[in-house]
């Protein structure tokens, strides 16, 4: 319950209501089972009944956010979606990409620095520049196999695209990218299944994991050739939903090619893969709730490996919760902690920047 505190409404001022907001987004005054959208125009501060701060405000494009406060600013002709301290750009609908469905994105820096997303759609993928995020543009799209489920890589000036809809690893050349051009350069399907649900790329040893695979995870080695790279290996100890391949700086496995593995109802494993024709299992962790380890990424100091779980919200009633495995020595990892964001929504997929911040990916 929420009182509020409005400037002008109309010809109405101030007012203060009780506001209710349905888990669909749907805000009603005075009522608890809201139908309708709020659609404000200028800027809304929330207050909560109690003396707990907490400022929501929903500001249109002419009305810029005040600066500490959780603010949601929406663009002209752009759906609003609740924020805090973080302002929505832009926004390109499907539509603007002849699409119907998006599943996953990656990102390239070109080396003049001009920056790309790349986006990955039910039967496409489109290259988009978002140099100037606020006013980002549509560079190449490409046609491809139909799929709920496609994934998306890059080493150096090469993007590579897998599906579970087939074709094997689809390349693109993307080096004449700030002149306008992305180039298709074909598909590598050697080494088994040609469907993989994710791609996963070492960009420090150059080489190439495809998951979730019928045959297993397959290994390629970009080095040789970026175009259409050889198959090298596999290992088919279990099925890896999605993974993150890191060669150690430091440690007990300084130099080692180590797999760090979401093995879905299997917890995470760590699978040393420096020898492609000899893969070894080096350890593997659980948790109490463990559902379906869904997909996770490594902090800058190759200490804590951040996991999602995508079924145990639904399946032990959790909130969305995130399990921190310490992976220091992949030989002997263990759950450190785990943290939620006492919401009830289903992890999904997690990454750490550079800042070490991690930004999270729920629905």
């Amino acid at each position: 319950m929420f009182t509020s505190s409005v400037g002008t409404l109309g010809a109405l001022s101030p007012l203060s209501f009780d506001f209710n907001v349905s888990p669909d987004g749907n805000v009603g005054i005075s009522t608890t089972q809201p139908t309708t959208k709020l659609d404000v125009a200028g800027t809304l501060t929330l207050r909560p009944a109690s003396d707990k701060a907490l400022d929501i405000k929903m500001a249109s494009a002419d009305t810029p956010p005040a600066g500490s406060e959780s603010t949601h600013s929406t663009p002209t002709g752009v759906h609003a979606f609740s924020a805090s301290n973080m302002t929505l750009l832009a926004q390109l609908p499907l539509a603007a990409f002849g699409g119907s469905a998006g599943n996953d994105c990656w990102g390239y820096t070109a080396p003049s620095g001009r920056e790309y997303a790349i986006f990955c759609m039910s039967a496409s993928t489109a290259w988009v520049e978002i140099t100037n995020p606020s006013s980002p543009n549509i560079i190449f799209t490409h046609a491809g196999p139909s799929s709920a489920w496609h994934d998306v890589k890059v080493f150096q000036d090469h993007c590579y695209v897998v599906s579970e809809g087939g074709q094997g690893i689809k390349v693109y050349d993307m080096s004449a990218i700030d002149l306008g051009t992305v180039t298709y350069v074909g598909d590598t399907t050697t080494g088994g299944s040609t469907t993989s649900h994710n791609v996963v790329i070492n960009e420090y040893s150059g080489f190439l994991y495809r998951v979730g695979t019928s045959s297993g995870t397959l290994v390629y080695n970009l080095n040789q050739n970026k175009s259409n790279p050889p198959f090298t290996g596999s290992w088919n100890g279990h099925s890896v939903h999605d993974a993150q391949v890191h060669t150690y700086m430091s440690g007990p496995a300084a130099g080692k090619e180590v797999m760090l593995a979401c093995v879905e109802d299997q917890g995470m494993w760590t699978i040393d893969f420096s020898n492609k024709a000899n893969p070894i299992v080096l350890d593997t962790v659980n948790w109490p709730t463990v559902g379906y380890s869904h997909q996770g990424w490594l902090d800058q100091n190759e200490q804590y490996y951040y996991v999602n779980d995508e079924t145990d919200e639904t399946g032990s009633g959790l909130d969305t919760t995130t399990y921190v495995i310490d992976v220091s020595d992949p030989s002997n990892i263990f759950l450190v902690s785990t943290f939620d964001n006492n919401n009830p929504a289903t992890g999904h997929n997690g990454y750490v920047t550079a800042g070490d911040l991690l930004f999270e990916a729920n629905y």
